[in-house]
């Protein structure tokens, strides 16, 4: 199984290279949705540098770029025309999804239904009993915060200790140039 973004912008290669596979459609409000992508996932890709490129490996940080723009239209969704780009390309994917994926193979589910009934659907949809806990709540934004705190803490060190090398290599070279 696969969730969220990256994935999800590769919804139809995954349907059909999984044919017997259950799809599952998150919706929710798309003014919800566009503030919870610009205080996560597009944070996320802002911080792509040259040292998010050493952390992740340039390849990696430059595929997550493209699918941000592939997927949202624009390079940045903060802005009054980026939120709306992003939001009629969230619309537009909905609604392919839903066009594109047989009834049989396809359960939507409404993120503001009661916690019952979203559990209810999910279950009867995998044939499965129903769990006698909460309904999970994952990648909230809060969630996501706390991965952008220990991002930045990462990249910090990696410069921290980048310029504690650089300032050693030039103290060497120094030292063997001037000895």
């Amino acid at each position: 199984s696969t969730c969220d973004f990256p994935s999800a912008s590769a919804w139809l290669e995954q349907a059909e290279a999984f044919p017997d596979a259950k799809i599952i459609l998150t919706v929710r409000d798309p003014e919800k949705w566009h503030k919870s992508v610009v205080t996560t996932i597009y944070q996320m890709t802002k911080r792509m540098d040259w040292v998010g490129a050493l952390l992740f490996g340039g390849e990696i940080a430059a595929l997550l770029r493209n699918v941000f723009v592939d997927s949202f239209g624009v390079v940045d969704v903060s802005t009054e025309r980026g939120k709306q780009r992003a939001i009629e390309r969230f619309i537009a994917h909905n609604e392919r999804v839903k066009r594109t994926i047989p009834k049989e193979r396809l359960l939507v589910v409404d993120l503001t239904t009661a916690e019952t009934a979203r559990w209810n659907e999910l279950c009867e949809f995998l044939e499965v009993p129903i769990p006698d806990q909460p309904f999970p709540r994952t990648n909230s934004t809060a969630e996501m915060k706390q991965r952008l705190v220990t991002f930045d803490r990462a990249r910090l060190a990696v410069k921290g200790v980048l310029v504690s090398l650089f300032v050693l290599v030039l103290a060497a070279i120094a030292y063997f140039f001037f000895a």
